[in-house]
């Protein structure tokens, strides 16, 4: 298990159901929090994916290390909140003082299940290939996916990985779209 240590709405109940649910499926479980945000940061691995999250950060993590990558880079499993907890202040991590007060934020009711790894695995291997106009198709059909199921901070980092490895003015659009509509700042 995967978890911040500024989380001080965070209980027993809901790291529970993200191992019941990880277990049950035997794949890695994160939760969709709001406004199509999935939090890495809190991740249940089960014990026979450890190995692949390791390949992950040794492997598959040149052009940006995130914890996304490891949603991004196996089977994975993304739980609405409401299937969680009750309480949408739960995975709220504090970066700061206005964090202590956060938006009330509604349940999401979505269950995702991801196979979206391919498309990571082989834009990597692109890459190292040198195939950069693959390895950008390959984080655009990615993303595709993503958009799709408005996970919008995953769409966000496959996004800009492909503007990594090739720049584009319509993506670089995109990006800047989705920053603001998930609210983060450009880093």
């Amino acid at each position: 298990m995967i978890i911040p240590g500024d989380i001080p709405w965070i209980n027993n109940k809901a790291l529970e159901n993200l191992v019941k649910y990880s277990t049950k499926f035997q794949t890695l479980v994160s939760p969709i929090i709001h406004r199509g945000i999935v939090s890495p940061l809190f991740t249940v691995i089960p014990k026979k994916n450890v190995s692949r999250i390791l390949t992950i950060c040794n492997k598959y993590s040149i052009l940006a290390s995130r914890p996304s990558n490891f949603i991004r880079g196996t089977e994975s499993l993304l739980i609405g909140l409401r299937y969680i907890t009750n309480d949408s202040r739960t995975f709220q991590d504090v970066d700061k003082k206005s964090d202590l007060n956060p938006h009330k934020n509604t349940l999401s009711r979505k269950i995702v299940h991801l196979k979206t790894y391919n498309y990571f695995i082989k834009a990597i291997d692109n890459f190292k290939k040198g195939l950069i106009k693959e390895a950008f198709n390959d984080f655009i059909n990615e993303s595709k996916v993503y958009r799709h199921n408005r996970l919008y901070s995953l769409e966000l980092s496959s996004l800009i990985d492909a503007c990594i490895i090739q720049r584009d003015k319509p993506i670089q659009k995109r990006i800047n779209w989705l920053r603001v509509k998930i609210g983060r700042d450009s880093k």
